[in-house]
């Protein structure tokens, strides 16, 4: 019994001294003046600082080309009427899904339509046979069907493509009808735009557009003069007009005043017949290639003759001498060539039937460029993709819908002048409510937008850029937000819009 007491104190012993000297090796342990600092909480880092980060936002046209010229995207002429009708409302819907916010649809090239006309035949295309009666309304169809969707829709024609040699016309194809106002270059007709003719012809198809049909524009592309007519005359002969209507200008600049005045009797033409609607260009992507067609979108300008121009430039930034940052950048002389007060928007074509092709096999390439031209917005606004088909394709179908344009924009204004003009309707004054974002009504405002904001880029400052996404847009006066989220707001009205509300944060 004694052993085990003594071997009890022993080992109590050794356990106090256990304790003492870990209490001592701890220090703070036990000690309540010596608790640790309980660690400060980091400030939000999602806040909008208004005193050094920056918003931005673009309203850009987004737009796409349905080609309908030999069927290339739409229709397929060994189709029946109903199968065609669905084809052309599902690249509608596709617009719609990629947040695309307009169709810029082809409905007459070799002067063939695509809606009921009393001037041109029905086009070939649509049936295998010119002339003959679909029993539906392309056009009308698809007005319809983009409306309804919130797309706006342009008229693409092509004004001085006449015919193939070898077609097969219909009677009443206006080739039949005045072949003196033409030219033959190649395999195909031309009109003759010498002859004054030709632009009131033009002018009256254009006229038939407007008073039938809702259209938002009317768009035309680069076929000018013959390519390679500049080089090698072939078969075309205007001599005779030369003689009479050069008035002492060289050959070139004859040709280029007749070029100006097809393209000023459009443009009069249709804000003469719908004052809202806007008239734009596409012309080739390279200002040089653009002059070998007798083409001067300078003298357009000059002449307040289009209200936008689609210069196409379709070169990737490899390029070796039309890299698409350095063509991009020598159309802003153009844009400005007569001042901000007429000033003109481009509205950069891209080409993602060239995806993976030299330069293109990233598809990168497509959200760079559309970057490009987004960091340019001091004469750009947007961009319009060739064409329908290869935008539908799968992986550039999921490309742009979810890295290019995973929100929808606000259509801008695309008047000339429009790229410096102050607008006229006042910036919302937002307030938060809970969760709740509220702002009074705008004098003149129709609707309003409301963007959420993303970080996009942060600096070593500490100043951080945040990109604008569109989450609604509608008549509304308040709007529910998320925790932990930056918002602002933009009225509008028709395509005056507003500049950017205060920013707000919803905690």
């Amino acid at each position: 019994m004694r052993i085990l007491k003594i071997f009890y104190l022993v080992a109590l012993s050794i356990a106090v001294s256990f304790v003492v000297s870990c209490s001592k090796s701890s220090g703070s342990i036990g000690e309540e003046g010596n608790k640790p600092t309980p660690p400060t909480p980091a400030p939000t880092t999602n806040k909008f600082n208004t005193s050094k980060d920056k918003v931005i936002i673009n309203h850009e046209f987004r737009a796409v080309w349905l080609t309908t010229v030999s069927g290339l995207d739409w229709p397929n002429k060994n189709q029946s009427a109903s199968y065609q009708i669905a084809a052309l409302k599902q690249y509608i819907q596709n617009a719609k899904n990629l947040n695309m916010n307009a169709v810029i649809m082809q409905v007459c090239c070799n002067m063939e339509a695509y809606w009921n006309s009393s001037i041109l035949p029905w086009a070939a295309q649509l049936t295998g046979t010119q002339g003959k009666d679909p029993g539906y309304d392309p056009l009308a169809i698809a007005i319809e069907e983009c409306h309804k969707l919130g797309l706006e829709i342009h008229a693409w024609i092509n004004p001085l493509r006449c015919s193939g040699v070898s077609t097969v016309r219909a009677a009443n194809h206006p080739y039949n009808i005045h072949p003196e106002w033409t030219q033959v270059y190649g395999s195909t007709y031309y009109w003759d735009p010498a002859y004054q003719e030709v632009s009131d012809f033009l002018a009256s198809i254009v006229t038939e557009l407007f008073n039938n049909y809702d259209l938002d524009g009317l768009h035309i592309d680069d076929f000018f003069y013959p390519d390679g007519l500049k080089s090698d005359e072939k078969t075309w002969d205007d001599s005779g007009m030369y003689a009479l209507y050069g008035g002492g200008k060289s050959i070139t600049e004859w040709r280029e005043s007749n070029i100006n005045r097809v393209v000023k009797t459009l443009h009069t033409t249709t804000h003469s017949v719908k004052p809202s609607a806007i008239f734009g260009v596409s012309p080739a992507g390279r200002m040089e290639l653009t002059k070998y067609l007798y083409a001067d979108p300078e003298q357009w300008i000059a002449e307040g003759s289009i209200d936008y121009l689609a210069p196409q430039i379709y070169w990737p930034h490899s390029h070796s001498f039309a890299a698409f940052n350095k063509v991009l950048n020598d159309w802003r002389s153009v844009a400005l060539c007569e001042g901000e007060a007429k000033s003109v928007a481009m509205v950069i074509g891209l080409a993602p039937y060239r995806y993976q092709e030299t330069g293109f096999e990233k598809i990168s390439e497509f959200l760079d460029q559309v970057e490009d031209t987004r960091k340019a917005n001091y004469y750009t606004r947007g961009n319009i993709w060739f064409r329908a088909q290869h935008v539908s394709a799968t992986t550039m179908y999921n490309y742009i819908k979810n890295t290019v344009y995973p929100y929808p924009s606000l259509i801008p204004n695309l008047a000339p002048g429009s790229l410096f003009e102050t607008s006229a309707i006042s910036a919302p004054k937002v307030t938060v409510d809970g969760k709740t974002i509220k702002w009074e009504s705008v004098s003149g405002a129709e609707g309003y937008a409301v963007y959420e904001l993303a970080k996009k880029t942060t600096y070593t400052s500490g100043a951080v850029d945040w990109v604008a996404n569109l989450l609604m847009n509608a008549g509304l006066n308040s709007y529910k937000g998320k925790s932990d989220k930056n918002y602002v707001v933009v009225a509008y009205s028709g395509k005056k819009i507003s500049k950017i509300s205060n920013v707000v944060y919803v905690e």
